[in-house]
């Protein structure tokens, strides 16, 4: 588990400095291809880091892993949760997708959406998601 999750962090820093995301480009279609590293890919207290923390767009995140081409367990944490509120605190708040109905209406398009689950504080949701 710890190793998948040294994996996707390297993954992340990837995607969030400008200009790695295609360091390693698949031979046969120049797109980031990172598949042969993991069955599965866990992303968990990740979604709010990316968008909000590395502002990278949250449909483009989306797009993003769904070309992992995996399955999926990743958490979506609410603007409510304290965590969220305390990283738009000195922030300019730019970030109008960022809510469970933008979330859910980008992994629709790219995932199918095995599991879902409110989690006890009703600010975290944790989904299990197929690829597209």
């Amino acid at each position: 588990m710890l190793k998948i999750l040294v994996v996707f962090y390297c993954l992340a820093l990837l995607f969030a400095v400008p200009g790695t995301a295609h360091a390693y480009p698949d031979a046969n279609t120049g797109n980031l291809n990172l598949q042969f590293l993991v069955g599965g890919v866990a992303g968990l207290a990740l979604v709010h880091h990316m968008v909000i923390s590395a502002n990278v767009p949250l449909a483009e995140f989306i797009d993003w892993l769904a070309r992992l081409r995996s399955h999926l367990v990743i958490e979506f944490v609410t603007r409510d949760d304290a965590i969220v509120q305390r990283l738009l605190l000195n922030k300019d708040d730019i970030y109008h997708d960022y809510h469970l109905d933008g979330f859910e209406r980008e992994i629709d398009r790219r995932f199918e959406t095995l599991a879902r689950e409110e989690l006890g504080s009703g600010t975290r949701f944790l989904y299990f998601l197929r690829a597209k």
